[in-house]
């Protein structure tokens, strides 16, 4: 009888480890549309294969984008006009297909990025046919 017990135990925890190891990887997968979801700073361009480092010359903050789970976003443009380290804020609707950021500028204009790289740390983006490569840092 002690030995049916401490097989039956056996069994259910191994039943219970089972299904929570399921349960929790099924919960810790993060799709693409999740991990673009945040706040990204403009790190580099690369142009007919030669980067560009995106720093702000004036003192500024890098220019960032921003997206957010109801599909709107924010791209944050920092420069010295009107003042020194003016923001300027464009706000635009967007999709996300898993691989193609189609950024929406109004009702009959909209831009198409291809992601490269999108992980916790990185997005890489290619636009026009592969010639401009842009990679940002998430940010927060």
């Amino acid at each position: 009888m002690k030995t049916k017990k401490k097989i039956g135990s056996k069994l259910f925890i191994l039943f219970l480890l089972t299904f929570y190891s399921c349960s929790h990887n099924e919960n810790s997968q993060t799709s693409n549309s999740d991990l673009l979801i945040g706040k990204w700073e403009f790190f580099s361009t690369t142009q007919n294969g030669v980067i560009h480092d995106d720093y702000n010359p004036t003192g500024c903050h890098r220019n960032s984008l921003e997206y957010f789970a109801n599909n709107t976003m924010v791209e944050n443009h920092n420069d010295n006009i009107p003042s020194p380290c003016t923001v300027h804020v464009y706000p635009n609707n967007y999709t996300f297909d898993g691989t193609t950021i189609k950024k929406i500028t109004s009702s009959i204009s909209s831009f198409n990025s291809t992601v490269l790289t999108l992980n916790s740390t990185t997005l890489v983006t290619s636009t026009y046919n592969g010639s401009i490569i842009k990679t940002y840092k998430r940010i927060n």
